[in-house]
This record gives C-alpha cells, sequence and structure tokens, in this order.
C-alpha cells in the first residue's frame, strides 16, 4: 500500500510539474 501511494504521488508531482513548465 505504501508504494502504491508514494507513486501516485510521484505522477501528482510530475504532472504538476509539468504544468508549472507549460505555464512558465
Amino acid at each position: 500500500m505504501g508504494s502504491l501511494v508514494s507513486l501516485v504521488n510521484l505522477e501528482a508531482g510530475v504532472i504538476f510539474f509539468g504544468v508549472i513548465t507549460v505555464y512558465f
């Protein structure tokens, strides 16, 4: 379960970073 949460957090971070890159 912990690995699943870590995976989701990693994906969320990548998406968030991608959005920031697009806006800036």
